[in-house]
């Protein structure tokens, strides 16, 4: 039978809740029962399947509440069940299909194995769908009888179906793609969390949408700049002056903006850009602000510039403490070793970093792969 044949009505309760479950997972169950409920099912499951070789596997599932695919699992298992198979797939997308419709005459013990397996775990009689989602990726639908009814499921029964499957594919691309979008986004807050520098995002007036991990603990520690009821506020109100001069400055403004604040006994650097425009009925224009003090914003690794530049052990330890602002002297002190011989591990990193000077080493570091690698929590708090 031809999938879509006749379409369902546009107010259909059933298609509310199907696409509502696309941005709450936890109702796929829920939709399922609703599914077996109307149509006299024991069983309903929907699957997301990607061929791989000559049979398919399963990426993404949801199935009713009553089902419990452990034993199936255990028993059958996608990589033992015939109904994936690659010829098998081919000849079901577009169309409502039962196992006869699937094997071949010849195929009868394959068949009778299967259905023999299945029963044995509370599965009759079998109907379902497949609709192709992209190269090599499909939406099945099946749903099972329980064991002992032999009823066929009705022809009102698979025109419901049939109507119902290009909306089953349709939630399943739209389930992955906003758990993909969450999972980038999670992905990506997690990475501005532990960004070096303070990440702060704000409107033209300071009220602030978002901070990073970073930003919150400059904010906090007392100095010039500071968070309060949501706004940013400079500590003098010359430097407040300042402040909401640069934000209002960058409304419009293609390029980034930069401002100096002294306060609070520290000097504060700040580059200011329009991350969000205002447009035609929307809110505020958004501004992200990039957030420095005087205060080293993260930390070296030791072990990156084993790899970069081949140092010892010894010689990246040095090197990270120069970066950090660290002198030969106070090095050697907290170390406990000689200063003579911090300055012969000084004389080997130069020779190997290719550099002459200590800021020229220092230079160098700044400009590796090392300095733009997310530091850890850990390595933040310590920095601090």
């Amino acid at each position: 039978m031809p999938i879509d044949a006749n379409p369902v009505p546009a107010a259909d309760p059933f298609l509310l809740r199907l696409y509502k479950s696309c941005t709450e997972p936890r109702r796929w169950p829920e939709i399922m029962d609703l599914l077996c409920a109307e149509l006299g099912a024991h069983s309903a499951i929907v699957q997301g399947l990607v061929l791989e070789g000559p049979r398919a596997a399963t990426f993404w599932m949801a199935h009713d509440s009553r089902t419990n695919l452990a034993p199936y699992q255990a028993s059958i298992s996608d990589s033992g069940n015939p109904r994936l198979d690659r010829k098998r797939l081919h000849s079901s997308v577009g169309r409502l299909v039962r196992d006869e419709d699937l094997f071949d005459g010849d195929e009868w013990p394959i068949q009778q194995r299967l259905q023999q397996q299945l029963s044995a775990l509370g599965y009759g009689r079998f109907l379902g769908g497949l609709i192709s989602v992209g190269p090599g990726y499909y939406m099945a639908l099946a749903l099972h009888r329980e064991v002992g009814d032999n009823g066929d499921f009705s022809d009102r029964e698979k025109d419901r179906i049939a109507a119902l499957l290009p909306h089953f594919a349709q939630a399943l691309q739209l389930t992955q793609s906003v758990a993909c979008s969450r999972s980038a986004e999670a992905l990506l807050r997690g990475l501005l969390e532990r960004w070096k520098c303070g990440l702060i995002v704000c409107d033209a007036d300071g009220h602030v949408l978002w901070r990073n991990e970073q930003a919150l603990m400059s904010l906090t520690c007392g100095g010039g700049l500071r968070l309060r009821n949501g706004m940013l506020y400079a500590a003098t109100a010359e430097s407040q002056q300042r402040l909401e001069l640069a934000l209002r400055r960058q409304v419009g403004r293609n390029a980034p903006g930069f401002v100096v604040l002294d306060a609070g006994g520290r000097r504060w650097q700040l580059a200011v850009q329009e991350l969000q425009p205002a447009t035609v009925g929307s809110a505020e224009p958004l501004l992200l602000i990039a957030l420095t003090g005087d205060q080293p914003a993260g930390v070296i690794s030791a072990e990156s510039l084993v790899s970069l530049f081949e140092l010892t052990d010894a010689e990246s330890r040095l090197t990270s403490a120069l970066v950090a602002g660290s002198t030969l002297e106070e090095y050697a002190v907290r170390r406990g070793v000689e200063l003579s011989t911090v300055r012969y591990q000084l004389k080997q990193v130069l020779a190997k970093t290719g550099t002459r000077r200590q800021v020229d080493l220092v230079r160098r570091v700044l400009c590796s792969a090392a300095a733009y690698v997310v530091g850890s929590r850990e390595q933040i708090v310590r920095c601090r």
